[in-house]
């Protein structure tokens, strides 16, 4: 028997335990550290994440038909009155989908309504009073202003992020799960720095375009969205790769140099929306073959 086998053999049972107590006190500790991250998040700013529903209609593409569509996405509100940011995606999907694409397919979208859901459930009317194409924000503001101060995410205390820190994603969950705000912890796998900066979570992120994202020390971080190549829109959801689009965070700067203008913005008259009509099928055209005698 080896010198150093000889040496654990003759340990007691007592001091081999607190050795592996002790082996395994970095892991557990750096554990606890994160688990402390995600529940003062969620404790300080749950309230804060809102599921946007909105309803567009889309018109074009290659059989120039019109049709409404419900989508539901993550936001997070950024000021006490009321104001929330999301992705521009949200509002405009057809826009994401054929920006650098073949002018014929091109489809156009208009909000007909939009409101939120809070995590207590109250449903809140909203309108878009911003939009930002190129860095894929979009800013709503209440219809009615809020009468009392709403949870919110103050991007002024933001931070920011390297490649390989933890990032925290805050998003409500969906029906099934009554809307409920949730965390989820990913990685900075990279950092753009042209045109901007932009950080890039994880290949195994799952965070909903529209989430709030959170540095590793729990500063906010930014917004969560989808960076479009110049010239190469996905044809489709199936079509998008790295070549295409890549899921990133917007920091938080970016969003300030928005917010003046979002809060100073006149809110648009309601929509008046009018029925699609529906063209009827044509005839057709087929013969049609006489009944059979009896």
């Amino acid at each position: 028997m080896s010198k150093f086998r000889a040496y654990f053999a003759a340990l007691p049972l007592a001091a081999l335990v607190s050795f592996s107590l002790l082996a395994g006190q970095g892991t557990s500790a750096r554990a606890d550290a994160t688990g402390d991250t995600i529940r003062t998040l969620f404790t300080k700013y749950q309230g804060a994440a809102v599921t946007l529903t909105v309803v567009i209609r889309a018109a074009g593409g290659g059989n120039g038909e019109s049709q409404d569509l419900e989508l539901s996405a993550p936001a997070f509100v950024i000021d006490p009155s009321g104001l929330l940011v999301t992705s521009d995606a949200t509002v405009d999907p057809a826009g994401m989908m054929s920006r650098g694409g073949d002018p014929s397919q091109k489809v156009t979208t208009k909000v007909l309504s939009a409101k939120i859901v809070t995590m207590s459930g109250d449903t809140i009317p909203v309108q878009v009073v911003l939009r930002d194409s190129d860095r894929n924000l979009a800013f709503l503001r209440p219809v009615t202003p809020a009468t009392t101060p709403m949870p919110y995410i103050d991007l002024h205390t933001a931070g920011d992020a390297h490649i390989g820190d933890a990032v925290y994603f805050l998003e409500p969950l969906g029906r099934a799960g009554n809307r409920m705000p949730s965390l989820v912890q990913y990685r900075i796998m990279s950092v753009l720095d042209r045109p901007r900066t932009l950080y890039v979570p994880d290949g195994q992120a799952r965070g909903g375009t529209g989430s709030a994202a959170f540095n590793e020390q729990g500063a906010p971080l930014g917004l969560v969205t989808v960076r479009i190549g110049v010239g190469r829109a996905p044809t489709s959801m199936s079509t998008i790769s790295t070549d295409t689009a890549i899921q990133v965070i917007v920091p938080a700067a970016d969003i300030l140099d928005e917010v003046k203008q979002a809060m100073a913005a006149k809110m648009p008259p309601p929509v008046a929306v009018t029925p699609l009509v529906k063209t009827p099928a044509p005839a057709s055209t087929t013969p049609q073959k006489p009944p059979a005698r009896p």
